[in-house]
């Protein structure tokens, strides 16, 4: 997986989000599913195998910004609970980016995500009304993670990737931050980033928050660099906002 680096501030179109934030927090080794209550959730068990120029699933549409997505069988890199399937992007589907909009979901206060085979290269960015509002640093949250992470953690696939840590996260807005998209990237030249079990939730979470907390590496971007979200929301706004049938 790419940087995930915290930056939680100023968004162009919803002048709120900018005085409010985002925190993310991490699950114990070996949870692959979303701990918090009342969420949607999507687990790519029902997709066929293959690539996909755009997936339309149960939390909103997915779609690269060229190329395909893939959906794999579960293996040593991914796949929640060892069985079913996952999404992934990189060299094997000649994609290194992609856009989920939650649609018909609408803004949602909490997004988790069961990230598999996690490595510097790769990168979440949040965004609100088409502007960026946060983006996490994937060296800080690699250094925060024990050895216990490392490694697939189902028996299937024990002695799988042990040089890599797997782990839930839950990225949380709060004071009334929302998110309506999520993008997905990785370099073609390092690896793929592979996601299962994406969660969301429309209402706010209470603290105490799930999971560990991820202190450090959060900072507000300057709001004049926010300009770069409007090709994202017209993108998004072309994008199909079907659910998936399960």
């Amino acid at each position: 997986m790419r940087r995930f680096h915290v930056m939680a501030g100023a968004c162009l179109l919803m002048p709120l989000a900018a005085r409010a934030g985002v925190v993310l927090s991490v699950e114990a080794p070996g949870v692959q599913t979303s701990q918090v209550s009342g969420v949607i959730t999507e687990t790519f068990d029902s997709t066929a195998t293959g690539n996909y120029p755009i997936l339309s699933t149960a939390v909103g549409a997915i779609q690269p910004t060229f190329g395909r997505l893939g959906i794999n069988f579960a293996d040593a890199f991914g796949g929640a609970g060892g069985v079913g399937r996952y999404f992934v992007l990189g060299p094997a589907v000649g994609s290194q980016q992609a856009d989920l909009r939650f649609g018909l979901q609408g803004a949602q206060s909490y997004v988790g995500i069961w990230l598999s085979a996690m490595n510097s290269y790769n990168e979440i960015d949040l965004y609100s009304g088409g502007s960026l509002i946060a983006s996490y640093d994937a060296p800080a949250v690699l250094a925060s993670l024990s050895s216990a992470y490392k490694g697939n953690p189902n028996p299937q696939f024990r002695f799988g990737d042990p040089g890599e840590p797997f782990a839930y996260v839950n990225f949380i807005g709060t004071e009334g931050t929302t998110f309506n998209a999520v993008r997905f990237k990785t370099p073609l030249s390092n690896g793929g980033l592979e996601v299962d079990n994406i969660s969301i939730r429309g209402t706010p979470l209470s603290q105490p928050f799930p999971g560990t907390i991820v202190n450090g590496g959060v900072s507000i971007p300057d709001p004049s660099a926010l300009v770069t979200g409007g090709p994202l929301l017209g993108l998004l706004l072309a994008l199909g906002t079907r659910r998936a049938g399960k």
